[in-house]
């Protein structure tokens, strides 16, 4: 196994964080949910947030949500005299990375990538429903490396508070957590990941011309940047994922073939399968590549 590190955005990579100043003066805690954590984080933690502020901290919340919980989430804030902001989509988080000083959010290997190399200290919350619990793996793993917390959902109500309220009361806790992270760098990730792909693709798969490698789950940013980075070696790449976002569009304007939705129909001209962590056993595609014998990568 080679490990070449995180997939990351190269304005994440390349952001200074020293410039920041002052980022530890009062709380400023962006909440990340847009799906999967959407319901439960829109439903528990403004009740913590608003402890908080009776308790006499200054507080600010920026938080990611569906659409249809903008208008629950803004009355809470007002009627608890939160300082707030409610965003949906963006195309620009690293706006939101600059403005807070703590992150809430679930661990999918992807977002704690971009925010240790970001520099940002985080609570990551796993989805008690990931496939092979990867997501419990991920946050233990950057937990144990001194990045961030882990807190399970289940003990979020208990455990939650205390925690946050410990972070900013004792300040030494968020100078070890930057002081671990700023040893972690993933800027040569490009680099190589084309030496290793290239060795491997070259060595081990005897790939024609006509060949198309297939991705399920290329909306993630991990998938879609691998999938770019093939692109533009010369191979044939396709892929699919269940929604259309930034990554899937941004394959698109490269000249991959983006199928919204999963279905064995997707796979007619496959070859090759790679395929997201994320990815369940009981895929439609997935199911359909080990039926037809179609070698499968992930």
């Amino acid at each position: 196994i080679n490990e070449i590190g995180n997939l990351v955005r190269e304005d994440i990579l390349n952001f200074n964080y020293a410039e920041q100043k002052n980022r530890f003066d009062s709380i400023k805690i962006l909440v990340l949910g847009g799906s999967q954590a959407a319901k439960v984080f829109a439903d528990q933690l403004p009740q913590i947030f608003k402890k908080l502020k009776n308790f006499e901290m200054p507080i600010k919340i920026y938080q990611q949500c569906q659409k249809k919980q903008n208008d629950q989430l803004s009355e809470f804030y007002n009627n608890a005299n939160i300082d707030y902001e409610i965003f949906n989509f963006t195309d620009k988080i690293t706006n939101y990375y600059s403005k807070a000083n703590l992150v809430i959010t679930r661990s999918g290997a992807s977002v704690l990538g971009e925010l240790v190399n970001f520099k940002i200290p985080f609570i990551s919350i796993p989805l008690p429903t990931s496939a092979d619990n990867h997501q419990y793996k991920n946050a233990e793993f950057y937990s144990k490396k001194g990045y961030g917390y882990l807190i399970e959902e289940k003990d979020v109500k208990n455990k939650l508070y205390n925690l946050i309220k410990l972070i900013f009361n004792d300040k030494s806790i968020i100078k070890n957590i930057l002081s671990n992270q700023r040893q972690h760098s993933d800027k040569d990730i490009f680099d190589n990941l084309s030496i290793q792909l290239e060795k491997l693709l070259n060595g081990k798969i005897n790939l024609g011309q006509k060949d198309v490698i297939h991705f399920i789950g290329i909306g993630g940013i991990g998938m879609s940047g691998l999938a770019q980075i093939m692109k533009n070696m010369g191979f044939r790449i396709q892929g699919s994922d269940q929604n259309k976002n930034k990554n899937t569009i941004s394959c698109s304007k490269l000249g991959i073939k983006i199928f919204i939705g999963h279905s064995s129909n997707n796979l007619k001209k496959a070859n090759i399968i790679v395929k997201s962590t994320a990815i369940l056993k009981n895929n439609t595609e997935l199911k359909y590549a080990k039926k037809k014998k179609i070698p499968v990568y992930s």
